[in-house]
């Protein structure tokens, strides 16, 4: 479909213009006239046309002026000058506006035809490379989100060494800044105790794209990730500021950010931020000082800054190498490691004297991100615990004793549920990497395809292939070639070229090698004799 503007003084050659249009198009054109250059003008900007014809002489402003307003506003409108003089100056004049095309009057049919031709063709060809363009620009759009996601978590997890976050910069173009990571925990305002179900999981998206909007509206660069409860954010700052105004920077942002997720998504955000540093270097400890801050007050709708906490008051740093630790074990199973680390951590939480209901509060966080650390590590998006029925159980607990005793116990009980999963999973896993090889083996074929057609990460495939099998992704894929093409050998009907092929070799010189490698012959000895072998 086009837009087509007549813009002539004359009604008949309009008129004649229209029913050569609607003769050999059809509906392709939507039409609209002008009679004069004001009018063209008026028409051009409200109706925004493909193609316009549009004579030099008309009252007024003439065609030539009015062709040079539209060019202005409407640079890709293709111009096709359409007028009874001859004269050299109006043709320069035309092509100085960079006109498409110089018709004089009277127009033939088949000229004004032609030209339409040519010219939606020009139009075509830009709507195809516009079209590229943009879906070319989402893709890149989509990586660098991507890209900037896996940063973010590989940060958080403390595996983004210094090197490797420069290199991710530069990958995204983002450009060097002084940095303020900052955590924002959710809860259900309507809900306290946290939200459940799909609903839930809704809202805490929904909370994670405000929470882009906002920042995209105030014009600030910065990685964001949903991870369980919580929104991660590494703010990218202004080289120029010191920590002070990161710090006022970073208390107004986040305030209008907390301020409008209560609001109008009903839900109750604890803030913690920590310090300003000047390279990719201290990142890491940005992040564990939001964290700290983030704990340090466990009373609803806290918003704390790590440097504003007094170090007097702040204590010892609270131990994240234990948690990650704790959580590592968790992962393994170690359940004697877990309760020892575990027993460590809830008695730093008591150091501070802040009461019970401190104490179940930091209890109930700890537990929480413990899950959510160790399912994410784990890859079972399954495992976790209901928030609301945690915090209700572990909040009914009358001492501090009584506390760190229902924490120990369930502990355990996760340690055994994660264990059980991933037992489960991986056999489940396994078996459907393996159907998938042999659906597939005699094409060509790598870790990476296979990892993605049952959607796990090549890296935990490979772990699973060497754990559960005793050999590696390539040796058991060799092994199956191999035994298939026994097969195929024992054929009298079949080639040594045939197996290689069927198998999924492409070379048989380096098919034999491999064959005479795993069965101690060539292909060509073993099929003179299969039944011997």
């Amino acid at each position: 479909m086009y837009k087509l503007l007549i813009a002539d003084d004359e009604p008949l050659e309009r008129e004649a213009i229209r029913f050569i249009v609607r003769e050999h198009f059809g509906a392709v054109f939507e039409m609209r006239e002008a009679a004069n250059g004001r009018e063209a003008v008026k028409q051009a900007f409200e109706f925004r046309p493909d193609v316009i014809f549009f004579d030099i002489k008309m009252p007024g402003l003439n065609g030539l002026e009015a062709a040079a307003r539209i060019r202005t506003e409407l640079p890709e409108c293709r111009l096709i000058v359409i007028s009874a003089y001859h004269h050299f100056h109006y043709a320069k004049d035309a092509v100085s506006l960079r006109a498409d095309e110089y018709i004089t009057k009277p127009a033939p049919a088949d000229e004004i035809v032609a030209v339409l031709r040519k010219v939606t063709g020009i139009i075509d060809d830009h709507r195809t490379r516009q079209r590229q363009e943009e879906e070319m620009a989402e893709r890149l759009r989509q990586v660098t989100q991507f890209l900037k996601e896996e940063l973010l978590l590989l940060i958080v997890r403390g595996e983004a060494e210094e090197e490797l976050i420069r290199e991710y910069f530069s990958l995204v173009n983002l450009q060097s800044h002084s940095f303020v990571f900052a955590v924002l925990a959710l809860d259900d305002g309507r809900a306290p105790g946290g939200g459940a179900g799909i609903e839930w999981t809704l809202r805490r998206k929904t909370a994670l794209e405000r929470v882009k909007l906002i920042l995209a509206d105030r014009g600030y660069d910065c990685l964001t990730g949903l991870v369980g409860q919580e929104i991660d954010l590494l703010l990218l700052l202004d080289p120029g500021l010191d920590e002070y105004g990161a710090r006022l920077a970073g208390v107004e942002l986040l305030s209008a950010i907390k301020e409008t997720l209560e609001l109008e998504l009903e839900l109750t955000v604890n803030v913690g931020i920590g310090n300003l540093c000047s390279d990719s270097a201290g990142i890491y400890a940005s992040f564990l000082q939001a964290k700290f801050a983030l704990r340090y007050e466990p009373a609803p709708g806290a918003l704390n800054s790590y440097g504003d906490i007094h170090k007097g008051e702040a204590g010892q740093a609270y131990p994240f190498n234990k948690e990650r630790s704790l959580c590592e074990q968790l992962i393994q199973g170690d359940s004697e490691a877990a309760l020892r680390l575990l027993e460590e951590i809830l008695e730093w939480f008591s150091l501070d004297g802040a009461g019970l209901d401190a104490l179940k509060e930091r209890s109930y966080q700890l537990l929480l991100a413990l899950l959510r650390e160790a399912g994410l590590n784990a890859n079972l998006n399954e495992f976790g615990a209901d928030p609301v029925a945690l915090r209700r159980d572990l909040f009914l607990q009358e001492s501090g004793r009584e506390v760190k005793a229902f924490a120990k116990q369930f502990l355990m009980a996760k340690i055994g549920e994660i264990n059980r999963l991933k037992i489960s999973r991986a056999n489940a896993l396994l078996a459907r990497a393996v159907a998938y090889l042999e659906e597939h083996f005699s094409k060509e074929i790598s870790l990476e395809e296979v990892a993605e057609a049952i959607r796990i990460s090549p890296f935990y495939l490979s772990k699973l292939f060497k754990k559960e099998l005793g050999a590696t992704f390539l040796d058991y894929l060799t092994a199956l070639r191999i035994q298939q093409a026994k097969l195929i050998l024992a054929d009298p009907l079949s080639s040594v070229k045939d197996a290689c092929f069927q198998v999924g070799y492409r070379d048989p010189n380096y098919f034999a090698r491999v064959f005479k490698k795993s069965c101690g012959m060539t292909p060509t000895e073993y099929k003179a004799n299969p039944l011997g072998h």
